[in-house]
């Protein structure tokens, strides 16, 4: 095989698990507790506004990233409401292809509840308005 088609090869075996590591599983959901840790922006999908967070599980002690969603999506008020130290309850899938990386479905502290997407895992700020 020729080098070229190798190096093709290769960088097409990098996209796919590049973008499949990113599929939302709903059989890979869980549930868990978390205290943040920390809470800022990464360039995810080409949005270099995107929300992401780290916290620890209270059951097992693991760190946890946590892909939110864009900042444009979420209220104002969640950044002055959720903050490092707190404790939150996060549903979402294990990501396939990053370890300790979860896709966020919903965010629960307090009396609140952020929906980020659908149950089969469609992210919301990309679902059309009806």
């Amino acid at each position: 095989m020729k080098l070229q088609k190798k190096i093709i090869i290769f960088f097409l075996i990098l996209l796919s698990i590049n973008l499949f590591s990113q599929i939302y599983n709903p059989q890979k959901e869980i549930n868990i507790k978390l205290r943040v840790v920390l809470i800022y922006e990464s360039n995810i999908y080409g949005q270099k506004d995107f929300v992401t967070m780290k916290g620890i599980n209270l059951s097992d002690k693991k760190l946890y990233t946590l892909e939110i969603a864009p900042r444009w999506f979420l209220k104002k008020d969640f950044f002055r409401s959720i903050s490092p130290g707190q404790i939150i309850n996060i549903t979402g899938a294990l990501s396939i292809g990053k370890k300790n990386w979860i896709l966020v479905r919903e965010i629960s502290y307090e009396s609140q509840t952020i929906s980020l997407r659908t149950k089969q895992g469609f992210p919301l700020w990309r679902v059309p308005l009806k």
